[in-house]
């Protein structure tokens, strides 16, 4: 569901939690607040004093005043420079979310189904979410392949100060299928190359580079706090002079 809201926007108390409108199960419909997130479109809500679990609508099929049991809605605010007004949030995490493809309810200048950022603003009350420009990781400088016929290698990426930012170097071993779902974490030694820094913008590779790795891949997996992971351009070792 990608990265989690933020666990501090949760019935955290007057000022500091996520108003919702919904109907749980065996309820009416009323305004109340998150209390956990349970999937992507799918949360534990408090609601009158009453808790249960409702979900979004993914087509913005669910509108207040006419909420079916299990279902709830959420509001955003667009910044001004978006034309101002309101749309439902279709799916949200982190510091992202999804807005209404409804032509009819989306103010000018909202991008029918954009991604875009949100910051969460308190009413003193149930906190209301305002919606403008998606933050998001920029890399500006990319790896590039590197080739090697022994002694040290490096890898290194350039990112836009943001908060939180944590880096983890990847490695897909031309030993292996090379595939999507093969990529391991370049710690530690692996096939006779040993890793370095793994953790910071700049990967060290050390050892004797031979035929055998040519080919290997490499890729850093850049996350900040709240935004989405953004992964560097895959880069290849090639054994040579």
């Amino acid at each position: 569901m990608g990265r989690p809201i933020n666990k501090r926007y949760f019935g955290g108390g007057p000022g500091n939690q996520i108003a919702i409108v919904g109907r749980i199960v065996g309820q009416s419909e009323g305004t109340g607040q998150i209390v956990a997130q349970k999937g992507t479109r799918k949360f534990l809500v408090d609601i009158n004093g009453v808790q249960g679990i409702v979900r979004i609508s993914a087509t913005d099929a669910f509108t207040k005043g006419g909420l079916n049991e299990g279902e709830a809605v959420i509001e955003g605010v667009l910044d001004t420079s978006l034309g101002g007004g309101t749309v439902n949030i279709t799916k949200i995490w982190g510091n992202e979310c999804v807005v209404s493809n409804d032509g009819s309810i989306r103010p000018s200048g909202a991008t029918p189904g954009a991604k875009m950022g949100w910051n969460f603003v308190s009413d003193l009350g149930d906190g209301y979410l305002q919606l403008g420009d998606a933050p998001s990781i920029d890399i500006t400088s990319q790896p590039i392949d590197a080739i090697s016929a022994g002694g040290t290698v490096a890898y290194a990426v350039v990112v836009t100060a943001v908060a939180g930012l944590a880096y983890a170097w990847e490695l897909n071993p031309v030993s292996g299928a090379q595939g999507p779902g093969d990529w391991v974490s370049a710690t530690g030694t692996i096939e006779g190359l040993t890793y370095s820094n793994e953790t910071t913008a700049t990967l060290g590779v050390a050892g004797v580079v031979d035929v055998s790795d040519d080919g290997n891949l490499y890729r850093c997996v850049v996350s900040a706090t709240d935004l989405s992971d953004v992964n560097s351009d895959e880069v290849t070792l090639t054994y040579g002079s």
